[in-house]
């Protein structure tokens, strides 16, 4: 069981095609890293799953919402769209689809994009690229609303972990110019990553809830329970509960925070 991570969301909403740019750089270990990489993507997806929990709360005033009422096949092809038009309003603040695409183009790069496959294969390819645009999508929403509400309670990120993160990103590249090559080919700034990465950490903090008075989310040993059996039936390798029966509460309080946030928030999807 995994926690809301910065490090998670740092390989999905950061810039999937940057992280992927360093795994190409290294053939001998090409392989594992790529796994590397999907694993935390998939990791992400599960932990904001977790930790948004039901979204029926959430004001929406497009056609289609974060509940899942539109089908795949409804979606338009996300990369056909003006970067700079808004795909949603989170409170009045904009999100734009070169933000989603940045998402998106990587990975429909890695699943062999279109026109490779027969009919069939090509439909099955994007309703399969409609309902991760759908996704991502809604991991941005979650993001830019939590930044939001860090904002609003005056979280500052901290400097140094802030250059450790931005460090070991630069790491994952064998040279200074192969990391420079992959922000040019992304179309991001250094500027711009050290943003993000601030983002993050003050989200994370933000999630401790130590700004709330002690005990504003309760949840009872029933409901841990009950969520740990949840989580169990999917996954069969699961630590035992009195193991992880600390971070099951934390998640189940960080998911009814989120909730409220949603429930009194303006989103808007325009996808």
């Amino acid at each position: 069981m995994k926690r809301f991570s910065k490090k998670a969301i740092l390989t999905t909403t950061l810039s999937a095609g940057l992280l992927l740019a360093a795994c190409s750089t290294d053939n001998d270990g090409g392989n594992d890293q790529v796994n590397n990489t999907n694993n935390a993507a998939t990791n992400t997806e599960e932990n904001v799953t977790e930790v948004e929990g039901n979204e029926g709360n959430a004001n929406t005033d497009g056609e289609n919402n974060l509940d899942g009422e539109a089908q795949p096949e409804d979606v338009p092809n996300v990369m056909d769209q003006d970067p700079d038009e808004p795909v949603a309003i989170v409170n009045g603040e904009e999100i734009p689809y070169s933000e989603l695409q940045a998402q998106v183009g990587p990975m429909q790069g890695m699943m062999g994009g279109e026109g490779e496959e027969d009919a069939e294969q090509d439909a099955e390819m994007q309703a399969m690229m409609a309902q991760m645009s759908q996704q991502i999508l809604d991991q941005l929403v979650v993001t830019r609303l939590l930044v939001q509400e860090a904002e609003a309670q005056g979280i500052e990120a901290d400097d140094e972990m802030v250059n450790q993160e931005l460090e070991e990103l630069k790491a994952s590249f064998e040279t200074e110019e192969a990391f420079q090559e992959a922000l040019e080919q992304q179309q991001y700034t250094e500027e711009q990553i050290e943003e993000e990465i601030r983002d993050i950490t003050r989200v994370e903090e933000l999630l401790t809830l130590a700004h709330l008075e002690e005990g504003a989310y309760e949840v009872t040993e029933e409901e841990v329970q009950a969520f740990y059996e949840q989580m169990a039936a999917q996954n069969p390798e699961m630590e035992e509960f009195d193991t992880i029966q600390p971070e099951l509460e934390e998640q189940l309080e960080q998911q009814a925070y989120l909730e409220d946030l949603r429930a009194n928030a303006e989103i808007e999807i325009l996808l």
